[in-house]
């Protein structure tokens, strides 16, 4: 991705990948076309108001549109993905690998996300809690204690169409 790794507090805030294409091909490879791999260890790490198109490639053992792996509290809001995603553990927007070490803390909160990739859930492999608010995919998503993530296809949620079902 654009940042490798990325430690400890931080923001990425109002930026767009297109035509691009990111691929790792190692055993157990992360990729994402922001972040590959984010681990937070004090604050929690906040992703806002970014997106990757359809113009977009990654490819990993784990790959996201958005990051590849993330480790302990992320906060992704008010980001899309209609990435191509490619990979053994893949989302639209997060790939895998969430560790939670704050008991009763969602590792990873998504609000006001969406992905247009077809057939993915928003986050892949995930090993502890996530919570969804007002998020939307090609492929429904549950999680205990927070909205579902409704299931739409690319056509309701684009154009004049995404005001009326989103």
């Amino acid at each position: 991705g654009v940042i490798d790794e990325l430690f400890n507090p931080g923001l990425i805030k109002n930026l767009a990948i297109e035509d691009s294409y990111i691929s790792v091909s190692a055993n157990n490879s992360i990729a994402g076309a922001f972040v590959g791999v984010g681990s937070v260890w004090s604050c929690p790490l906040r992703i806002e108001n970014c997106f990757s198109t359809d113009t977009v490639r990654v490819s990993a053992y784990k790959a996201g549109g958005i990051i590849g792996q993330a480790y302990r509290i992320f906060n992704i809001t008010n980001c899309y993905s209609s990435a191509v995603v490619e990979g053994n553990q893949k989302g639209a927007i997060a790939g895998g690998g969430v560790y939670d070490y704050y008991e009763g803390t969602p590792s990873i909160n998504l609000t006001e996300c969406y992905s247009t990739t077809s057939g993915l859930q928003l986050v892949g492999e995930w090993y502890n809690r996530q919570k969804y608010t007002s998020c939307y995919a090609t492929k429904a998503t549950t999680a205990e204690g927070s909205d579902s993530v409704k299931e739409l296809t690319a056509e309701q949620m684009t154009g004049a169409a995404a005001a009326e079902n989103m």
